[in-house]
């Protein structure tokens, strides 16, 4: 072999990189320009859409300030002309729905009588106010004097058919307060010995811190009463006047009837105590005797 050559030595294969080509747009396509436009006209209806509902609402908007603008000047609904008969019916049931309203006694007061309480409900489903009322009657009846009456004044206010049933009914209550209050004066002097004794008692009343406002609303509840309840009521009072030592003690009063023992020890009761069982007593008809006397001995003992 030949020294001098040189061996060659097969090389590889060499791998060639493959470039993709590049592809260079087209001047003259469409498809970019197409898309744009798309676009462009969607944003264009929105735009449009949102303009139409403004207007719309700006249009209601007009249209209801001018409906309320000329809602005046609409012509109104006649009302039927009441005839003659329908007036005189509609008139008479308010009259009875007024004159069946009852007594307010929180405002014109409770005069304990169902006469009295009678001719208050007929004024005050007049129209006549408390007041009124009070200025034209109270001096008449406290008085039994029906001639202090305003009867021109009354009529004025009540019409004269209403205006006579209101007078014969003050009439009738007057002097119903009347008998009642010369009862009543029988009974609380009849208690504490005289006239005399009773206003002095009374004076007092008027005066005294000995008794309190509640003691004093309590008697004159008793004494309203009349009959047993302002007897008891007066002894009360007259036991309290006495007990007051600036007072000059009364002692001739019947306090204690003939047949009320109070010699024994029994039972004493206070005046509250005694009040109570009085009042029981004498709707059951029992005897009042030992009850008087159980408070006698309360005297007696200062309760």
């Amino acid at each position: 072999m030949d020294n001098n050559r040189r061996a060659t030595l097969p090389k590889e294969t060499e791998t060639k990189e493959v470039v993709e080509p590049t592809v260079i747009p087209n001047p003259h396509s469409t498809v970019g320009t197409d898309e744009r436009e798309a676009k462009a006209n969607a944003a264009k209806v929105a735009e449009d859409k949102a303009a139409a509902a403004v207007a719309a609402k700006e249009a209601a908007e007009k249209a209801a300030a001018e409906a309320e603008a000329t809602k005046g000047d609409l012509p109104k609904e006649e009302t039927p002309e009441e005839t003659d008969e329908e007036k005189a019916e509609r008139e008479a049931k308010e009259a009875a729905e007024t004159r069946d309203k009852p007594l307010d006694t929180e405002t014109y007061g409770d005069t304990g009588s169902e006469v009295g309480n009678n001719v208050l409900t007929l004024i005050q489903n007049a129209g006549v106010s408390a007041d009124d009322a009070k200025a034209l009657l109270f001096d008449a009846v406290q008085s039994n004097d029906m001639s202090k009456i305003d009867r021109d004044a009354l009529v004025e206010k009540v019409g004269e058919a209403t205006a006579n049933i209101i007078l014969t009914g003050t009439a009738t209550f007057a002097a119903e307060v009347a008998k009642q209050s010369k009862e009543i004066l029988e009974a609380v002097t009849g208690a504490v010995g005289s006239a005399e004794n009773w206003t002095k008692v009374q004076e007092w009343a008027e005066k005294t811190d000995t008794l309190s406002d509640k003691e004093a609303g309590e008697y004159n509840d008793l004494i309203k009463k009349g009959g047993a309840s302002a007897r008891f009521a007066a002894s009360e009072l007259l036991a309290k006047y006495n007990a007051d030592a600036k007072n000059t003690e009364i002692t001739d009063n019947p306090r204690v009837s003939a047949d009320v023992d109070t010699s024994t020890a029994s039972e004493a009761i206070t005046a509250a105590e005694a009040y109570k069982r009085l009042e029981l007593a004498s709707r059951r008809g029992e005897d009042l005797a030992p009850i008087r006397a159980a408070r006698a001995r309360g005297r007696a003992k200062g309760i």
